[in-house]
């Protein structure tokens, strides 16, 4: 048997033969591989898809607000009293905590970002866990913010990971009801002139 073109190895070919002889079924055929917590009610597996990816959405949402200067955008993926939390470490290893309430703070992100010529937000992995109308997750980032300079330009990148609470609302849209942004290191790239355009 064999996989992407990789041979799979021979126990493993044995089990999957093994289990269709006896018609049994393996975890990923029965949808087992959940976010639901262990012990939890089991729900209904396109609900959960559904939610998660609804969840997944707001991510995208908040990144694209923000690399497009787009308020309505960015704001979107807020519930309106939501809040934001910025933790930066500083080098005496001192934490910097800065924190927006409700959407006229919020408000103000895509416009402060703007000093920056560029900002390209690459969402990576996102685990999340819904337990009814509530779910929690974690979203890591690597953000790009480009400054240009005639000689060239820097690229400081940050490595992200955005600590979530979502709420569903009373229309049933999923939205952020707190996000924790957790700056775990940046870096600094010289990039070549020419290429910032």
């Amino acid at each position: 048997m064999s996989h992407g073109g990789q041979r799979l190895g021979n126990g493993f070919e044995e089990l999957i033969r093994r289990c269709a002889v006896e018609n049994v079924r393996l975890p990923w055929q029965l949808g087992e591989f959940s976010t639901t917590p262990i012990g939890a009610a089991v729900t209904d597996p396109a609900a959960e898809t559904a939610d998660r990816l609804a969840i997944q959405d707001l991510a995208y949402r908040y990144a694209a607000g923000v690399d497009r200067r787009d308020k309505a955008l960015f704001l979107s993926a807020f519930h309106p009293d939501a809040t934001l939390t910025i933790v930066r470490n500083d080098p005496d290893g001192a934490d910097q905590v800065v924190v927006r309430r409700g959407h006229g703070e919020l408000g103000t992100i895509p416009e402060l970002i703007t000093r920056y010529d560029k900002t390209f937000h690459f969402v990576g992995n996102h685990h999340c866990v819904v337990s009814g109308d509530e779910a929690t997750g974690e979203v890591y980032c690597t953000a790009h913010h480009l400054t240009s300079e005639p000689r060239g330009g820097t690229d400081h990148v940050m490595l992200i990971r955005y600590q979530d609470t979502y709420r569903r609302g009373s229309d049933g849209q999923w939205l952020i009801g707190s996000r924790r942004l957790v700056v775990d290191w940046t870096e600094r790239h010289a990039v070549p002139p020419g290429k910032t355009d």
